[in-house]
């Protein structure tokens, strides 16, 4: 990787080390977010990432053990008396895109906040870092089972195929919503939709996992049906789990750093590990289907339910959906709001 490349790849890259043992080389995430999240480097190199804000009783907040990623919590008194500095330092190198991921995705779940918003911003990556504890605990120890594999998949096949070549890329990424524990795989400017894949050689039953998954009470929602046929490497269209996942992180690249962060930390939410999840059967599609749940479509919506019930898991027959089912560009162009 050249130098220029390295550049676009690490937006900690072009940042100077602070050059002093008691300073660290700061630069502001963006003017445009309404918090203040810095990005740095410490003397001896060390990337660091910090949030300044007005925050009451920040010590009642438990920082969780991050293991090689430090936490720093101290107060800025000289910028007001209440300004307080949360300070995460990565002490391991080799943990870096780990790093990037974490700090990406406490860029995005600070987004959506109103400016100066310090005590919700700093509650709400208190509790982003202390869910990381328990996922970096997980991933160490869970291996994802092969239909959380092909489901990853399939999902990653909307997001490269059809919303990456639409979409900028930070619209696209943070679109998918898998990883975050919502009902539905991605939630877009007019519409959710629930990515259903499975093989194409197993009963085409669609299998749904809750009255909420196919149901919203703000937005149109919309059902990807994909079946998947395995192939081989040499199969001419054919990708494991693992090629896509670099094929999108290129694609990523060099478009926004960022977004490629943010994807990693997505990724590492579902479960996935490069290095013991990317060694899969190689797999190409083989057909998809997609329908507007509207209407009487055959499906569990928490109205149905007595009260008490919930938590409903059932299938669905793929023809039973027919009479919903639309041309690829329609859904697209509802979904997006946009003309094809």
């Amino acid at each position: 990787m050249n130098w220029m490349e390295r550049w676009m790849d690490d937006s900690w890259y072009q940042i100077a080390d602070s050059g002093g043992p008691d300073r660290v080389n700061l630069r502001r995430v963006d003017a445009a977010h309404p918090i203040d999240l810095y990005r740095g480097k410490d003397h001896l190199g060390n990337y660091v990432f910090s949030f300044h804000g007005e925050v009451s009783d920040p010590e009642s907040l438990e920082l969780p053990d991050l293991g090689r990623i430090e936490l720093i919590l101290r107060p800025l008194g000289r910028e007001g008396p209440h300004r307080w500095e949360l300070t995460a330092r990565l002490l391991d190198p080799e943990h870096k895109d780990i790093f990037r991921a974490l700090c990406a995705d406490l860029i995005a779940a600070t987004q959506v906040l109103g400016e100066g918003e310090h005590q919700a911003a700093f509650r709400v990556i208190v509790r982003r870092l202390q869910r990381w504890q328990a996922l970096l605990r997980e991933n160490s120890r869970r291996e994802l089972s092969f239909q959380a594999r092909l489901g990853l998949f399939g999902e990653l096949l909307v997001l490269r195929d059809r919303l990456l070549p639409r979409l900028e890329s930070a619209a696209a990424v943070q679109a998918w919503r898998g990883a975050e524990g919502d009902e539905q795989d991605f939630l877009l400017p007019a519409g959710v939709v629930e990515v259903k894949t499975q093989l194409a050689s197993t009963d085409k039953s669609i299998k749904v996992a809750s009255e909420h998954q196919l149901f919203d009470s703000a937005l149109p929602v919309w059902l990807c049906h994909q079946t998947i046929a395995v192939g081989s490497d040499a199969t001419e269209g054919a990708s494991s789990l693992g090629s896509i996942v670099e094929e999108i992180r290129g694609m990523l690249h060099y478009e926004s750093s960022w977004s490629r962060d943010l994807f990693d930390a997505r990724l590492l939410e579902c479960g996935y590990s490069r290095s013991r999840d990317a060694l899969d059967d190689a797999w190409m599609l083989a057909e998809r289907s997609w329908y507007h749940v509207t209407g009487d479509f055959p499906r569990v919506t928490p109205m149905d339910l007595r009260s008490g019930v919930e938590c409903v898991r059932y299938g669905i027959r793929p023809e039973a959906c027919k009479p919903y089912e639309v041309r690829e560009e329609i859904a697209l162009s509802g979904i997006l709001e946009c003309d094809e």
